[in-house]
């Protein structure tokens, strides 16, 4: 990116006179639906969008030169389907030398999480009975299993450029999960299960972690502490500081109503009976491995985790006090794991990231024709 592209994104009259009509009080009505001022919460939207816009278009344009002068045929980067994702394409689509885009998923998805999802008319023109606002395409999008596909799908997509191959971070589920766990806490662990007590890994994320262990808390009047071993795992991006403080804050670990423990937490899924979550990808990968998973709704928000997708496949909690029950009546075999996390990862786990490549070399990369599709005789899901 260049010190003058930014310039002349930021002093331009169009983005001066934009943010100005929005910031003045007369753009007040603007922000009202059916009766209610949103004035407030929307300027804060507006001064992010200040910033966002001009990064998006410095990106867009750095992706465009980047293209350009260095012929891009095939650019292949994650599936982000937000501003800086369109950002990629536009910048790809507005170069000098056709391009071809090729999008991996990089992460969890679920219906409730909206940042993929689209209008389909948004991706047509005027002509195909579009609105007009006509947002590129990848050539090709990899991704894990038919629930994201079907999504997609549903927003517009072109099913003939879904290619639902499995899930190449979760390629070392299969490998052996002995080890990696203390001696101290696999003593502990062995001492719960020989009691017939049940070791329940908690798994929350960085913006749940305080209503996590408050809706643990509230459970604790209706499980028993004596025939539970709670394991709480922090999040990887939560400093050692913040770890630290927030333990010395939240009664639920204050009281030693949990065991953290600091290990990889494929390691700990293994020992563990059930996989307690709200949001953390975690969930999915413990149902491949076998585990039985709870799923907690928080209070307050959208639940967007990828385990509302499995129907009855996971049991969604929403009250503390039905945490207990919930957990009574889970068989501790894991059985209802296969059906989600099939059509989450394809059902495929391990060798993800050699079918995507191989998939990808045939159909795209070995290809002078820049189709979408298949070759003949070449299946699309594997």
């Amino acid at each position: 990116m260049r010190v003058s592209d930014a310039l002349r994104f930021l002093l331009s009259p169009t983005y001066l006179m934009l943010f100005g009509r929005l910031l003045r009080s007369q753009s007040r009505s603007a922000f009202e639906f059916r009766g209610m001022d949103l004035s407030h919460v929307m300027s804060s939207e507006v001064f992010a969008s200040m910033v966002r816009v001009p990064v998006d278009l410095l990106y867009m344009e750095a992706v465009r030169r980047f293209v350009t002068e260095h012929q891009v045929r095939d650019l292949i980067h994650p599936f982000f389907e937000y501003s800086w994702g369109k950002a990629i394409l536009y910048g790809a689509a507005d170069s000098e030398f056709e391009c071809r885009n090729i999008s991996i998923q990089h992460g969890c998805f679920a219906s409730n999480l909206l940042v993929a999802i689209n209008d389909p008319q948004d991706f047509r023109n005027h002509a195909e009975g579009g609105n007009g606002i006509h947002l590129p395409l990848a050539t090709g999008y990899y991704i894990d299993g038919v629930i994201p596909k079907s999504c997609l799908a549903e927003s517009g997509y072109p099913e003939d450029r879904l290619f639902a191959l499995g899930a190449p971070r979760f390629d070392t589920l299969g490998i052996s999960k002995e080890g990696g766990v203390s001696h101290e806490v696999t003593e502990i662990v062995a001492q719960a299960r020989n009691e017939n007590g049940r070791v329940m890994l908690l798994v929350p994320v960085p913006n749940d972690m305080q209503q996590f262990a408050s809706f643990m808390e509230d459970a604790l009047a209706d499980l028993n502490p004596e025939e539970c071993l709670f394991l709480w795992k922090f999040p990887p991006n939560v400093s050692q500081k913040g770890r630290e403080e927030f333990a010395a804050q939240s009664p639920f670990l204050a009281q030693g109503h949990a065991l953290i423990v600091e290990a990889p937490i494929y390691h700990l899924m293994n020992l563990a009976d059930t996989v307690v979550t709200t949001l953390s990808t975690a969930g999915l990968e413990a149902l491949e491995m076998g585990k039985d998973v709870i799923c907690v709704s928080l209070p307050g928000g959208l639940n967007l985790s990828p385990l509302i997708d499995g129907g009855d496949s996971v049991p969604i909690v929403y009250d503390p006090t039905e945490l207990s029950g919930v957990s009574d009546g889970l068989d501790r075999t894991g059985a209802g794991a296969g059906k989600l996390a099939g059509q989450n990862i394809t059902g495929q786990v391990g060798n993800a990231a050699e079918r995507i490549a191989d998939h990808m070399t045939c159909v795209f990369l070995d290809s002078d024709a820049g189709f979408v599709g298949e070759k003949p005789g070449r299946e699309q899901e594997m």
